[in-house]
């Protein structure tokens, strides 16, 4: 009898719910549980560095308190995604922006991971100046993937497959669209002006906004994404 009252015991204190632990920011909170303090600390870091060189690079003010929540396990951050109607995840790599100042983020134990933090930061830094286009916009998340540095391990990649892949009319998730999104970013902060990126984070159109039909557009970023030297 008082072995199996023990094993009771054992069982429902391991089913009790390991509590959150809190980093505070000078402007953010970082949820996370111990086996993350690496990558919360990292987070930590990303943030001092990026909260308000972001909104300056647009020449906006962005000054909300911000809540970062790291889950342990894909598991946890699958059902938070769908219980905040988010979608689901792609891989523990991924992470979501909901509302004005929250920040979902999974457990990673790769270090160009935590820049996922950031890359979800400058949606919600987006949202606050262009209102959030109400689908994935390849616009946006080129923007997001390289102002966040999330730079795709090999560009040879994406300039074999460059020719033969236009998803950003179709938006398919895969490894192709994801690496070729950073080079979007930069072709366009090599090409534009921040006041005509901003306008098109507005528009949403290439045509409204720069005054280029897309097509030309794309076939333009080809060219440049051949002619990018493969570094050594």
């Amino acid at each position: 009898m008082k072995i199996s009252i023990i094993l009771i015991i054992i069982f429902l204190l391991g089913c009790q719910t390991i509590p959150y632990k809190n980093i505070e920011g000078e402007k953010w909170n970082i949820q996370y549980k111990d086996k993350d303090y690496v990558q919360a600390i990292l987070v930590d870091k990303l943030l001092i560095e990026n909260y308000y060189a972001i909104p300056n690079i647009f020449d906006v003010k962005f000054e909300n308190n911000i809540k970062v929540k790291i889950y342990p396990n894909i598991e946890d951050f699958s059902i938070a995604s769908n219980t905040y109607k988010l979608g689901k995840p792609r891989n523990n790599n991924s992470g979501k922006a909901m509302g004005e100042s929250t920040i979902l983020v999974c457990s990673t134990t790769s270090h160009n991971s935590y820049n996922v933090a950031i890359h979800e930061y400058v949606h919600l830094v987006i949202k606050s100046f262009a209102g959030s286009p109400g689908y994935t916009s390849w616009i946006d998340e080129s923007i997001c993937y390289y102002l966040s540095k999330q730079i795709p391990k090999s560009i040879k990649y994406v300039k074999e497959k460059s020719k033969e892949n236009n998803y950003f009319k179709t938006f398919e998730q895969n490894d192709y669209y994801i690496q070729a999104l950073y080079y979007i970013g930069e072709y366009l902060f090599e090409n534009y002006s921040v006041k005509e990126i901003t306008k098109l984070l507005k528009y949403r159109s290439v045509k409204r906004a720069l005054n280029v039909e897309e097509d030309v557009f794309f076939r333009s970023w080809c060219t440049w994404i051949e002619n990018k030297e493969i570094p050594t």
